[in-house]
């Protein structure tokens, strides 16, 4: 399908739908070059109002404004501070007190993922919808992708009948196609090639340990990745490693481009044409608060974020479970949209050792991935901790994986976490992704 008539499609889906995505689009086009105080101003004006709407219509603010005998106007950008921390648990577990109960307007109902655990489904203003997906294209515009432009995609896709016909058809809507099966190997990456070079595409967007598969995939059978003439490679939902960039941008010859977000709170950052990673300040507040655990690491913060547009269920200071290192960098772009360095991973992506430290689960990350793509000894891997002061690793092995790489492992964990800590190494054939097709790395249990 051409760019155009996906385009002219896509504006007929949101004008049935009353999902005012072009508008958002125009908006978040000019604001994108605001002065840093303009963007905080409208945070302020969009803040109070979402505020008043919750202190009128949802039930746990409501009862929060009572509590603490505080009105909406003694709330603002320069404290926020003063409401609550909303945790991921208690949110899922009290959901109904954060419906709001005299919503005006469409809505449609997301869902989480569910990879780190039951998914959450739950309200979303089509206004709320409209400026993810605008603030998504804007992003895409970063990188000379127009709205509309042909999508493939290594993502997995439902195994329920209903949502998979719904992806299928969600798929040919939005001028994409992806492969079909959560587990990728070979034979997959062999139909998606043949796809990929009868159908083309302008972009590839797909979890982050696809896409670096699928790259080392056509590297190890020599085939050029230049060939599809990607403007993009979109990298979402897991983190994206040093060597994972190395790897997509030297075999597809363009920039991998870092989308950061959630289905609670939208797009919050994305990277631009500079290679910086912008937050999405038009659309959402981010904060970067000090994290439960001490992890030896002061850079590192927990985000946690308000969306600005769901009236139908606020999230208003959303502890999302991910760890960052803000910036307060100025980008090249000349866009004054702040700034984060970097997304590090998950909150609950923590080593434990069994005398009480804490190490982040992305230094075992980088070594593994060192083995897998370096020396290209492992195929894939996955850690788990079920108990404290114990490490099991599922590694894949290449046929060059030889008991000095193992031995390798063994004396770079002594390193990281102390002789006491319990190594268990298990080669395997198969390390099945999630349900939604990403593929966790590491997994505590504890």
């Amino acid at each position: 399908m051409k760019t155009s008539v996906a385009k002219n499609i896509l504006r007929a889906i949101s004008y049935v739908r009353r999902e005012n995505i072009w508008q958002s689009l125009e908006f978040l086009e000019n604001s994108q070059w605001w002065t840093y105080e303009r963007i905080q101003e409208y945070q302020q004006k969009k803040l109070a109002k979402l505020i008043k709407h919750c202190s009128e219509n949802v039930p746990f603010y409501m009862r929060w404004f009572e509590d603490n005998s505080c009105t909406p106007l003694d709330i603002e950008l320069s404290n926020i501070d003063l409401l609550p921390v909303i945790d991921k648990s208690f949110f899922r577990d009290n959901i109904g007190q954060f419906v709001a109960l005299d919503h005006k307007g469409p809505i449609e109902w997301a869902k989480t993922s569910g990879s780190t655990g039951i998914p959450l489904h739950f309200p979303k203003s089509l206004k709320s919808s409209a400026f993810q997906r605008a603030a998504m294209y804007r992003g895409h515009r970063w990188h000379g992708v127009e709205v509309g432009a042909k999508e493939a995609k290594l993502w997995g896709i439902p195994v329920n009948k209903i949502s998979r016909y719904k992806a299928v058809l969600t798929d040919f809507l939005l001028n994409r196609f992806r492969q079909c099966e959560p587990n990728v190997n070979s034979a997959v990456f062999d139909d998606f090639c043949s796809r990929l070079k009868k159908r083309g595409a302008v972009y590839l967007t797909g979890y982050t340990s696809m896409v670096s598969e699928f790259a080392e995939y056509l590297k190890g059978n020599g085939q050029n990745g230049l060939e599809y003439s990607f403007k993009m490679v979109k990298c979402t939902s897991e983190t994206i490693h040093d060597s994972d960039r190395e790897t997509v941008e030297a075999v597809f010859g363009c920039p991998l481009v870092s989308e950061y977000g959630a289905a609670e709170a939208g797009v919050i950052a994305f990277q631009c044409e500079a290679g910086s990673q912008h937050l999405m300040s038009d659309c959402c507040i981010v904060e970067f608060s000090e994290p439960k655990d001490d992890l030896g690491d002061p850079s590192l913060k927990e985000v946690v974020v308000t969306n600005l547009d769901n009236y139908a269920l606020p999230f208003l200071r959303y502890r999302i479970g991910d760890l960052a290192i803000p910036s307060s960098e100025n980008c090249s772009c000349g866009r004054e949209l702040p700034l984060v360095q970097k997304i590090v991973g998950r909150v609950d992506g923590v080593i434990k050792t069994s005398d009480g430290r804490r190490w982040l689960s992305s230094h075992l990350e980088d070594l593994l991935k060192e083995l897998a793509i370096k020396h290209g000894t492992i195929a894939q891997f996955k850690v788990l901790q079920s108990e404290m002061g114990k490490l099991e690793f599922l590694l894949i092995p290449k046929e060059n994986f030889t008991p000095q790489f193992e031995a390798y492992l063994r004396k770079k964990c002594i390193e990281y976490f102390g002789r006491k800590m319990e190594i268990d190494i298990r080669l395997v054939d198969n390390i099945p992704r999630e349900a939604s097709g990403k593929l966790r790395y590491f997994v505590s249990e504890i």
